[in-house]
């Protein structure tokens, strides 16, 4: 019988399953055994199964006018209760600061969000973005609950620590340089900071000189 791991080799980075050559990690024991005795062709099989139940049930997505079933893995990522809990500490972590900012940015009583009265943001880049919308400025919804679904990208890094993926940047919300040039802007008007203090100032909120 062919072995699933037969040529699979290890690279660098996190292998969620393997520690190393067919070792598994605790939490993956009891898959890796099943996926050992189990023939490439019926791991095919029922991948394909699943993917005809998702379109029959209309589980899909649309993808430049094609109907396309939800990717979804055959094989179950396994984490265990200890990584979990520090995977939902974290997630809730930033959920909360989220919720946080967007009650700032649209429920403030003075004339600007505290994070912009603090330095921590310029206030022209928060509403030059198109996701900014000055009509909900003072409507505070139940609960105080604005993002009611967030997609928060977590990968692991060559150690197996799970982090966020910050895409702030890649998917234009955040641009380091446009921001620099606010931040330098509105401090140097309203606090007249030098060059040096400016470049520290902005080191300390994670943008490059």
């Amino acid at each position: 019988m062919a072995d699933l791991f037969e040529d699979y080799r290890l690279g660098t980075s996190w292998d969620e399953m393997l520690g190393g050559p067919n070792e598994a990690r605790g939490p993956y024991r009891a898959v890796h055994h099943t996926l050992r005795a189990m023939h490439p062709e019926a791991l095919r099989e029922r991948a394909d199964f699943l993917a005809r139940s998702f379109l029959d049930q209309g589980v899909t997505f649309d993808h430049a006018g094609e109907e396309r079933p939800f990717p979804l893995d055959a094989v179950p990522r396994v984490i265990s209760a200890e990584e979990w809990a520090v995977v939902e500490e974290g997630v809730e972590q930033r959920v909360r600061a989220l919720e946080a900012f967007l009650s700032d940015v649209y429920n403030h009583s003075d004339s600007e969000p505290t994070a912009v009265r603090q330095g921590i943001i310029p206030w022209e880049l928060v509403t030059s973005s198109p996701h900014f919308h000055r009509a909900v400025h003072g409507i505070r919804p139940a609960n105080d609950v604005r993002a009611h679904v967030s997609g928060i990208d977590l990968i692991r890094d060559e150690a197996g620590v799970f982090r966020v993926l910050d895409r702030m940047t890649e998917v234009g919300l955040v641009d380091d340089e446009a921001y620099a040039a606010m931040l330098v802007r509105s401090q140097q008007s309203g606090r007249g900071l030098a060059k040096r203090a400016l470049a520290h100032e902005l080191r300390g909120k994670g943008v490059a000189d």
